[in-house]
């Protein structure tokens, strides 16, 4: 572990995801990122320790006890002052002090106030903090490969399922390697991520570049606070840094110190993109359905409150006019002090019925209000938020100079759907500067429909632009030459780790940057003809498959014969499996077999 690039040794980071996915997997997003948060802050107070490196601000408990913050709240939970759940309230009150601390380095400030959300019912166990420690100590990272700190900060974040950066449709790890293939960076050059989310991609452009100038800004508060921490741990954090913000309406990143921007990264395959607005709206409806059970329940409780006074009420009243009818069967004085004592009681309870019967009418009215804010706000969390994906690139071009590039991750729907499509066309065919479209399956950072890559070139003169359509694996596999690791699956139900590896990436980005017209993938596309009519009277959209489909790897008869032979075998043995593991069950089948009326003939049999 001495030298992760030593044969035989493996990274730190590799071993912590290697021995603990499955622990993150079962974690909710918040307690995962409430763990990263930690080891973040664990190693910078251990880098502070070692000469002085960071010049960051720590909570006064830390800087009392002289512990890093793990080593703090494992002590208490060692010593039983502390359950799992008392220990994520101890962290995130350590992390909120972090925050506010140094606020000023992550751009908080005027109207920007850090926030926590949804960081209810999270736990800490003991156990995990102590596997990571033991793992993967900040103070012996920093001997052995300070490099690698970030790397496990990455790993607590994104390793497995769950990931937080597919959760957050922010760049992933694998379309990381797309990316920072597709960004010409020179040393002294510029690129600015606009949601660089846990800062997956920025990380990645340190490690292939070198000495360049690395920019992020994120809209959601606390994934830019993780970006930000994962930046202050890479040993290129001198020239990295993170802002706070909505691109469209901050511009710290690209105008952080007057530095120019060679490429500028735009991710937008969430349609709601206004993280800011989206956050809002639900934070209505929360304190909304809040607010309304609480009077629900207030509204209850007083109902009764109100049938038993009403109750005692009449009783009293009884009371009294029995005692009228005893009156002169008792001595003058007793019945009078009786009788006041009886009329004190029934005035007491008509006079709280009265208040309480008057708080009732105002909780009624509030519940009624309250009801009408609720419907609201649901209608206003079920209208989509407007599409900014062409704001951002727009803003994205704005930021970079004069030979820059613009590189957007978006849905593929932005390639035909208006007037989305409309705008990119023109930004083609008026303005010349579209380069290279790339679409790509299912699955890329959490998204559910297909992504596409948008490369836009200022400077530009009249080149064609590239296309590829790497949506079929299958082809890719074939052109590319993959490797014989693959295994090939039935059916579309495709395992995600099989198809989007980093070598299906580097092969589609090798051919990006080669620019290669290759049968069934690529084909380059003079910028005329996307502004061509088709036969129905519509402009040609920006999907590559209708610029590829001529070109089209066929297979022979034969081969595809024998693939639906294959196909029609799996069927039929996992038909057999089922009922096999059913009647082990002492299940019924599932379906009756019945004899056709002629033998049916397999696929690719005569």
């Amino acid at each position: 572990m001495s030298d992760p690039n030593a044969s035989g040794s493996f990274p730190v980071s590799q071993v912590l995801a290697y021995n603990l996915t499955e622990r993150f997997e079962k974690l909710d997003a918040a307690e995962r990122k409430l763990i990263a948060e930690l080891y973040a802050m664990d190693a910078l107070w251990y880098l502070s320790q070692s000469k002085g490196k960071k010049s960051v601000e720590f909570p006064a408990i830390i800087k009392g006890v002289g512990q890093s913050p793990v080593r703090y709240l494992v002590g208490r939970a060692t010593a039983g002052q502390d359950t799992p759940e008392q220990t994520a309230i101890q962290a995130l009150g350590l992390f909120k002090e972090f925050v506010s601390l140094n606020q000023e380095s992550i751009g908080f400030g005027g109207e920007l106030k850090f926030a926590l959300r949804d960081s209810s019912k999270i736990r800490l166990p003991l156990a995990l903090l102590l596997e990571i420690e033991r793992m993967a100590r900040p103070d012996r990272v920093i001997a052995e490969d300070p490099r690698q700190l970030a790397e496990v900060m990455g790993a607590i974040l994104n390793g497995g399922k769950g990931s937080i950066d597919d959760q957050a449709h922010r760049p992933g790890t694998e379309v990381s390697v797309l990316i920072s293939k597709l960004c010409p960076l020179q040393p002294g050059s510029g690129v600015l991520d606009m949601s660089c989310g846990t800062g997956t991609l920025l990380a990645k452009l340190l490690q292939d570049k070198s000495r360049i100038r690395a920019f992020g800004q994120e809209t959601d508060q606390e994934l830019a606070v993780i970006s930000w921490l994962r930046m202050e741990l890479h040993p290129a954090a001198s020239s990295a840094h993170v802002q706070v913000g909505d691109p469209l309406r901050y511009g710290y990143a690209s105008s952080y110190k007057d530095n120019p921007i060679d490429v500028a990264v735009v991710h937008s395959i969430d349609f709601d993109a206004d993280e800011e607005g989206k956050a809002a709206v639900l934070q209505a409806v929360r304190e909304a359905e809040e607010a309304d059970q609480r009077i629900s329940l207030q509204r209850g409780e007083l109902e009764h409150r109100c049938e038993i006074l009403q109750k005692s009420r009449n009783e009293a009243k009884w009371a009294v006019e029995a005692f009228e009818h005893e009156r002169s069967g008792l001595p003058p004085p007793a019945a009078e002090a009786k009788g006041k004592e009886l009329e004190a009681r029934l005035q007491a309870l008509e006079r709280e019925l009265r208040d309480r019967e008057h708080e009732l009418m105002s909780l009624r009215v509030q519940a009624f209000e309250l009801s009408r804010s609720l419907k609201a706000a649901h209608e206003r969390a079920k209208k989509p938020a407007r599409d900014r994906t062409y704001d951002l690139i727009k803003h994205g071009l704005d930021c970079v100079g004069p030979s820059g590039l613009t590189i957007a991750v978006v849905s593929s729907r932005a390639l035909f759907k208006s007037p989305q499509v409309d705008r990119l066309r023109s930004e083609a065919v008026e303005h010349d500067r579209l380069d290279l479209v790339v679409e790509l399956p299912r699955g890329i950072d959490g998204a559910e429909d297909r992504v596409a890559i948008l490369v836009f070139r200022k400077g530009r003169k009249d080149e064609p632009v590239l296309f590829i359509d790497a949506t079929d694996h299958e082809t890719i596999r074939k052109v590319v030459r993959l490797g014989s690791a693959y295994e090939p699956v039935v059916g579309y139900r495709r395992a995600r780790s099989t198809i989007l590896t980093h070598e299906f990436f580097s092969a589609i980005a090798q051919v990006c940057v080669d620019r290669s017209e290759i049968p069934g993938v690529s084909a380059l596309v003079p910028r005329s003809a996307l502004g061509a009519i088709t036969p129905g009277g519509r402009q040609v959209d920006l999907r590559p498959r209708q610029f590829i489909v001529t070109d089209r790897l066929e297979e022979s008869v034969a081969v595809t014969q024998s693939r639906l032979a294959q196909c029609h075998q799996a069927v039929v043995d996992a038909e057999a499996a089922l009922i096999k593991a059913r009647a082990q069950l002492g299940l019924a089948p599932l379906f009756t077999k019945t004899e056709p009326s002629k033998p049916t003939r397999r696929p690719g049999t005569h």
